[in-house]
């Protein structure tokens, strides 16, 4: 489970106010902000761009021509979690009030 579904569940939970909860997801962001940005980060970005099958395409082929489809469903996970770090970087505070937001719509 990632820190930011923790954090979510720990909310949910009853474990700290949405305030709390929300606080500690942007200063999650915020550390993601901090590794990614600047010339080195965005260097580290687009390596990870490059390995994470995110200039390509995820789907995974044999010498024979059909497709691997157990590589091509870890490409996908590599592109998740390529995702999930570009989302984190773009995080700000309407974006966490809407989390909570469709969160409360669904309980």
């Amino acid at each position: 489970m990632t820190a930011f579904k923790r954090i979510m569940a720990w909310a949910a939970a009853g474990g700290m106010t949405q305030d709390q909860a929300a606080g500690e997801i942007l200063s999650l962001a915020d550390n993601y902000r901090g590794c990614f940005n600047g010339p080195q980060g965005q260097a580290v970005l687009q390596d990870l761009a490059d390995a994470c099958c995110m200039t390509d395409t995820a789907q995974a082929m044999r010498p024979d021509g059909s497709v691997d489809e157990a590589a091509t469903l870890g490409n996908v996970g590599k592109q998740a979690v390529y995702q999930h770090i570009r989302n984190m970087i773009g995080l700000h505070d309407e974006d966490v009030e809407t989390m909570f937001n469709r969160e409360n719509e669904n309980l």
